[in-house]
């Protein structure tokens, strides 16, 4: 359905997973914010619980990203030729953003030779210490938890634009399924 009069086909998991995902990265990226500078070396409480949300819902996160690499993405409507590219440079670079900040997360402790730990699991470093990975590490965990923010913004303005702009109820076909069978 690419027409600008019918709702975008998008089904119940592809939802799900999408809704899933937004709160996932929400209280990822909130529970690390106030860690700053605090160092892997001596954990406080408010990076145990970081490491221990960010965990949890890294489960899902990665779930979606592997749902979305085999599935690929569904063209959304009929739209000119640069705003099909951003749309699609927005999507892959949530995607690069989320994965980022997952796989570097897990990293940093190994990095030091510490285990990452996991509320009451503990899982040894497979890495010897390292300052200088360690330092790339913390760079690239940086770069990826705060990239998702300004990819965030324009795949919002982009949804608004469907719905308000175009009239075609993409926007909506995020929220309430249409299909009868699941998509990709």
């Amino acid at each position: 359905m690419t027409t600008s009069t019918k709702r975008q086909a998008y089904g119940w998991t592809t939802i799900a997973f999408h809704w899933l995902s937004v709160v996932a990265v929400v209280i990822s990226f909130l529970t690390g914010t106030p860690l700053g500078d605090v160092g892997l070396e001596e954990p406080d409480t408010a990076l145990a619980d970081h490491l221990l949300w960010a965990s949890l819902l890294a489960v899902p996160l990665l779930a979606r990203i592997a749902w979305r690499v085999s599935e690929g993405f569904l063209q959304t409507s009929d739209q000119v030729g640069v705003l099909r590219l951003i749309s699609r440079v927005v999507k892959v670079g949530l995607l690069v953003s989320v994965g980022g900040a997952v796989i570097t997360g897990f990293l940093l402790p190994w990095s030091l030779g510490n285990p990452l730990d996991i509320g009451v699991v503990s899982i040894s470093s497979p890495l010897a210490r390292s300052a200088t990975l360690h330092a790339l590490l913390v760079s690239l965990h940086d770069v990826f938890a705060y990239l998702w923010l300004p990819l965030l913004a324009v795949h919002i303005l982009g949804a608004l634009k469907h719905f308000l702009v175009d009239g075609d109820d993409v926007f909506i076909g995020m929220l309430i399924s249409n299909r009868e069978e699941e998509d990709g």
